[in-house]
């Protein structure tokens, strides 16, 4: 087998790890644009075979010092070389840090790595949209609340402009807030630049669904050429009470599916998140077990001399 990881790979190098795996968003070389536009270096990890270089795993990688992120880490068994192959490349970088997820990943594990590994479970909910019936597996609440929002006139649209991007970020800010307010411990400040970059590169869509000109619920959707995940949403609490989140998945899915989009990531939701499991096992989703990794590297000789320098500060 042959490792490579290459630093500010080329549109052809991520377009074709995007061929091979065409359900993950995050592989894609808009993907990799928008993270290089808020100030990320992308980086491409392959390993292949040596005879006739078919590619056994891959992922894109953003590396921002001291920190290396794999937005969706490749389904690879724990004696594999790609492992110990990443950990050489955090060690040559200089990342100290390193952040495996598992957004759209295939089920897998990942082996203990680096000088201190911390290993979580997460899960995430596909919706199969190929065959018929899109939202066959719809729940009956769901299917009142869409039609309640159906019956009161709210419209979904597509929009891609930056004002659309704010009033995404503020709709958020406000669903965070509501959760923070039940105990939740989340991020209430969310800013617009962190979708801005991911409509602007292509990497992703926002759908709006409204009301006589008040935007009740937003979602932003990453796209890959089989593939849509769940990136972020936020709802009023008006469009909470007329249905006008269930209109706006289902509307989603059923555009999705039109394009030639076989799954539909609704994305994850933890265990103490029961509100947002509720509502998107609702859609009829396959729930798929999942592990997500940190990893810490001893830091370079830089970092070791500061380290030594408070140490003796401290003694003194």
């Amino acid at each position: 087998m042959r490792y490579q990881a290459e630093p500010d790979p080329s549109e052809a190098a991520l377009e074709r790890i995007a061929r091979w795996a065409p359900l993950n968003p995050f592989y894609t070389a808009a993907y990799a644009a928008a993270r290089r536009a808020r100030g990320e270096q992308p980086w491409l990890l392959v390993l292949e075979d040596g005879a006739d270089g078919a590619i056994a795993a891959a992922c894109t990688a953003f590396f921002k010092g001291p920190r290396l992120v794999v937005p969706s880490v490749p389904s690879m068994p724990e004696e594999s070389d790609f492992w110990p192959s990443l950990s050489g490349t955090c060690r040559e970088i200089s990342a100290t840090r390193l952040l495996l997820n598992s957004y759209a990943s295939e089920p897998g594990t990942i082996p203990t790595l680096g000088q201190s590994f911390t290993l979580r479970a997460r899960r995430e909910f596909h919706l199969e949209l190929g065959g018929d019936g899109v939202l066959r597996g719809l729940s009956s609440n769901h299917k009142r609340n869409r039609k309640r929002a159906e019956k009161a006139g709210v419209a979904i649209a597509p929009i891609d402009t930056r004002e659309a991007c704010q009033v995404h970020a503020r709709l958020i800010s406000a669903s965070m807030q509501r959760r923070a307010d039940r105990g939740e411990a989340v991020d209430t400040e969310i800013g617009a630049h962190n979708f801005e970059h991911f409509v602007a590169a292509g990497a992703g869509r926002l759908f709006q669904a409204s009301l006589e000109g008040q935007v009740f619920s937003s979602i932003l959707v990453l796209g890959a050429a089989r593939g849509a995940y769940y990136h972020s949403a936020g709802t009023t609490p008006e469009g909470m009470k007329c249905g006008a989140s269930h209109l706006l998945i289902c509307e989603v899915a059923q555009r999705l599916a039109t394009e030639g989009i076989t799954r539909f990531n609704l994305g994850g939701a933890g265990e103490e998140e029961v509100g947002l499991t509720r509502f998107k096992t609702g859609f009829g989703p396959q729930p798929v077990d999942l592990v997500a990794a940190e990893a810490r590297f001893p830091g370079g000789l830089k970092e070791r001399i500061l380290v030594g320098l408070k140490g003796l500060r401290s003694s003194s």
